[in-house]
């Protein structure tokens, strides 16, 4: 894995507020960042035929997109951020799980809007496709979410063998931000008094203890019959500005598409979210 975070842009206001955060993630573990846009044009030109057409608006379209690479490069370099830009030609959701994957980024950051059904809004986008399709670990930002700084972060596990290693990138996130990461499992609530399951948590939270290089950690065990439900209300009760989630081996894609909690906690909440 690469000191990287890469940031695709379609230079609209979600992708531009996703911008803030690519930008302090960066400042925040040292790295540098890669924008990328992806010049495309329409069908209506396209199918005219028409060369010069063609080629004129592609002209202005790389003109547009170099001045705002410029504002973007004058902007994370001002912050201290080390900046490469790549602009390139044809379908994004084609060319940009290959970009991901030959680059290994620490972090994917992307905007996304609001919607009605997650389905239609994030499961349709680009932002879906990559996750489907990378396995590097992507920040998603709501659009009407602004920077607030990270004052609290919430880590959901599920006793993956890479929870260690995400704690380790989260740590070092709100170590730069000073704050606190509230690590938190749901079980159901039929294993309260199951004494396997809460020794399990309890080694789980000795072993990050004692390899934590980060003091502000909280651990949460808490019962619920509904996972999505039970991380909604870690979020809400802890008022956190992130939610990082490990989803890899959990079929959570198709999960994400079902009505009520899930759409709760991606975005009537507008929490920003890492998707491990």
């Amino acid at each position: 894995m690469n000191n990287t975070i890469i940031y695709p842009t379609d230079f609209s206001k979600s992708s531009n507020n996703a911008l803030l955060y690519a930008v302090n993630m960066a400042k925040a573990i040292k790295s540098k960042l890669i924008i990328i846009h992806s010049i495309e044009l329409n069908e209506a030109i396209v199918s005219t035929g028409n060369q010069e057409i063609i080629n004129k608006k592609l002209e202005h379209l790389e003109k547009q997109s170099k001045k705002q690479f410029l504002a973007m490069w004058n902007f994370a370099c001002k912050r201290g951020v080390l900046v490469e830009t790549y602009l390139v030609k044809g379908d994004i959701q084609k060319l940009l799980p290959k970009f991901i994957l030959d680059r290994d980024p620490m972090l994917v950051v992307m905007g996304t809007t609001g919607a009605s059904t997650l389905e239609n809004k994030l499961m349709g986008s680009v932002t879906a496709k990559v996750l489907r399709n990378t396995s590097s670990p992507m920040l998603v930002v709501p659009e009407k979410e602004p920077w607030r700084g990270l004052k609290k972060i919430t880590f959901a596990f599920n006793y993956e063998e890479s929870d260690i290693a995400n704690l380790n990138l989260l740590m070092k996130i709100a170590d730069y931000y000073n704050g606190q990461i509230n690590i938190t499992h749901v079980l159901s609530k039929g294993k309260i008094d199951d004494s396997n399951e809460l020794n399990r948590f309890l080694k789980f939270k000795s072993k990050v203890t004692k390899a934590a290089t980060y003091s502000k950690l909280n651990f949460d065990l808490r019962y619920s019959d509904n996972v999505m439900e039970g991380i909604n209300s870690a979020l809400l009760e802890s008022e956190s500005d992130l939610l990082a989630i490990v989803t890899r081996k959990r079929n959570i894609i198709e999960r994400l598409l079902e009505k009520g909690v899930a759409q709760e906690v991606l975005y009537h909440s507008q929490t920003p979210i890492i998707i491990f």
